[in-house]
């Protein structure tokens, strides 16, 4: 089984309850076709950045899944088949990796600061000091 991530736009005609009702409706499709359900989010109502079906909100879920590849085409045409449901985005999720770490890195050095001038040089020093090195 491949791990998939589905992101789903629902209409905001629904009521919350409605909302809920259809992410149950969509894990059920996940069971039905034999694949396990391994994260939900709950629904977000956003702002979309251009009109989808003249909506300029909806709302956002995200389930995270394992499925078989042969199976996935059954689920998205069950995913067509809702009239609620203004988009979907089906990405193939990767498992995370475990990250061993062998050396350990050690602190940054702290800045040191810049030494100041203790004393202020004049202008008539500065000529001075020009013109010993100009005329050697």
């Amino acid at each position: 089984m491949k791990n998939y991530e589905i992101n789903l736009l629902i209409s905001p005609d629904l009521s919350e309850e409605e909302v809920r009702l259809l992410s149950e409706k969509v894990a059920s499709f996940i069971n039905n076709e034999g694949g396990n359900l391994i994260e939900s989010k709950s629904p977000l109502k956003i702002r979309v950045g251009y009109p989808i079906k003249k909506k300029k909100e909806a709302y956002f879920i995200t389930f995270v899944l394992s499925l078989e590849s042969e199976k996935l085409k059954s689920f998205e045409k069950k995913l067509k088949e809702e009239g609620q449901i203004l988009r979907y985005l089906i990405t193939k999720k990767e498992p995370a990796k475990e990250i061993i770490r062998t050396k350990v890195m050690p602190p940054r050095e702290v800045l040191r600061e810049v030494p100041k001038p203790e004393k202020k040089v004049e202008l008539e020093e500065i000529e001075e000091k020009l013109e010993e090195i100009l005329n050697e």
